[in-house]
């Protein structure tokens, strides 16, 4: 009901209709950034950032930060991990730019090496998840006990 198609037509098209029937390949820095200046007052960040030159771009048109982030997991054969492209992105930002991480933190330790490595804050969403349901199943009342 979402995109008003019907499951066949969905299932007709290929991969790449469908995603670029939602996205665009046209976007570009230099326009879409400015815009989106000239509309809003609130920070604007970049999200999905994996490489030094994506955190120069972002400095070079004003956003107010960038997330290292491969968006879920590397979803994508071969992208690689936030915390391997963290030291060379804040290295790059020099401190012009805020840097946040998100993706593949599990633990305060992982906490710790990205905020040594140069992350201002750690973004999470499985840590929570697993918190989440560990509170619902406690709230239905499930039994942790070992013997279970």
């Amino acid at each position: 009901p979402m995109v008003e198609r019907s499951p066949e037509e969905v299932q007709s098209q290929s991969h790449d209709d469908g995603f670029n029937s939602f996205n665009s390949d046209s976007h570009s820095w230099a326009r879409e950034i400015p815009w989106l200046r000239s509309v809003t007052k609130m920070e604007i960040w970049i999200k999905g950032v994996l490489s030094p030159e994506d955190v120069e771009t972002a400095v070079e048109y004003g956003c107010d930060g960038v997330i290292i982030s491969n968006h879920g997991g590397r979803q994508l054969d071969e992208t690689p991990a936030t915390i391997d492209m963290l030291p060379a992105c804040s290295k790059t930002a020099r401190g012009r730019i805020r840097i946040h991480i998100d993706g593949g933190i599990r633990s305060g330790v992982d906490i710790f090496k990205a905020l040594a490595l140069g992350a201002e804050c750690c973004w999470i969403g499985r840590p929570m998840l697993w918190g989440l349901a560990v509170g619902y199943l406690h709230f239905q009342g499930f039994n942790f006990d070992a013997d279970n």
